[in-house]
C-alpha cells in the first residue's frame, strides 16, 4: 500500500502519471490525498483503498467515470468537493459517472463510507430525463419488448425497476438495460 499524494500544481485526469506526485497512478490498494487547489478528473475506472479529498474530485463530462473505493473516503475543507455534476455543469445525459463503496473489499468494521464535513460539498446533478413511466402495454414473461410512454434520456447501461402498484407488494424487480439487451425505440 502507498501513500500517493496529487501534483500541488493544478491536478490533472486521474490517469494521468503527471497528476500524481512520484508520477505513480493509484491502485485499489493505495491511499490518495487530493491537495487543497487541485483538481483530479475521473476518467474511466479509477480504483482507490482510501482518499482524504482537500481539493476536487471530478467526474468526467466527456467519458464514463468510475471512483470504486475500496475502503474509506473523506472530504473536507471549504474548498473541498466530490462533484459528480452541478447545476451548471451536470454530467450529459450520454455520460455515466458512479461512486461504488466496494464494502466486499473493505478492510473497515464499518464497511466503506465516504465523510463530508459541513465545510465541503457533494454535489450530484445530471441531464434531465424521464425517471417515471407508464408501461403502455402488458407485459408477460419471456417479453421482448416493454412499451412505456417516454423514454426521454434512457440509454444502454441504466436501470430499471419495476415495483408492484400496489401497497401490501413490497418486492422490486431490477433490470439493467445492457444485461438485458433492451433497445430504445423511437416511435
Amino acid at each position: 500500500m502507498a501513500n500517493i499524494t496529487s501534483n500541488g500544481t493544478g491536478g490533472g485526469k486521474w490517469t494521468d502519471t503527471k497528476s500524481w506526485v512520484g508520477g505513480v497512478i493509484p491502485t485499489s490498494s493505495d491511499s490518495v490525498n487530493i491537495t487543497k487547489g487541485d483538481i483530479i478528473e475521473l476518467v474511466g475506472t479509477c480504483n482507490v483503498l482510501s482518499f482524504k479529498n482537500n481539493g476536487i474530485i471530478k467526474a468526467s463530462r466527456t467519458v464514463d467515470s468510475t471512483l470504486n473505493i475500496q475502503n474509506s473516503g473523506s472530504v473536507s475543507g471549504s474548498s473541498a468537493s466530490l462533484d459528480f455534476g452541478t447545476a451548471s455543469d451536470p454530467i450529459p445525459a450520454n455520460i455515466t459517472a458512479k461512486i461504488l463503496l466496494n464494502s466486499a473489499k473493505s478492510n473497515n468494521a464499518w464497511g466503506t463510507s465516504i465523510s463530508i464535513t459541513s465545510s465541503s460539498l457533494l454535489t450530484m446533478h445530471s441531464a434531465q430525463f424521464r425517471q417515471r413511466n407508464t408501461i403502455l402495454a402488458p407485459c408477460l414473461a419471456n417479453d421482448t419488448l416493454i412499451t412505456v410512454d417516454d423514454a426521454t434520456g434512457w440509454k444502454a447501461g441504466d436501470h430499471l425497476i419495476l415495483a408492484p402498484l400496489m401497497k401490501e407488494q413490497s418486492a422490486k424487480t431490477y433490470f439493467k438495460l445492457q444485461d438485458y439487451d433492451f433497445s430504445i425505440i423511437k416511435s
